[in-house]
């Protein structure tokens, strides 16, 4: 959660806006997983959903330009969990 909008060191500043995601006014990044369930007995899967949010940090002028970085990213990964035998 941010007040003023800069979330990552740098931002703000040259080509990067306040906000995230284009987003002006953005002031929050949130990203939810969701934990494994039981995986008892060995072989059992369970559903689960990795969150995760980072700074990003420049990378050439253009995309710098295109993208407005640096800036907040949040990347979810959903699959599968088992507990092997």
């Amino acid at each position: 959660m941010s007040s003023n909008g800069l979330f990552c060191p740098g931002q703000g500043i040259g080509f990067s806006a306040p906000g995230c995601f284009g987003e002006f006014l953005c002031r929050l990044v949130h990203a939810a997983g969701v934990p494994a369930g039981p995986l008892v007995p060995p072989g059992t899967t369970s559903p689960l959903v990795l969150a995760a949010t980072a700074c990003t940090d420049t990378t050439s002028t253009l995309a710098t330009f295109l993208y407005g970085l640096p800036g907040p990213v949040a990347a979810t990964l959903t699959g599968t969990a088992v507990l092997g035998p």
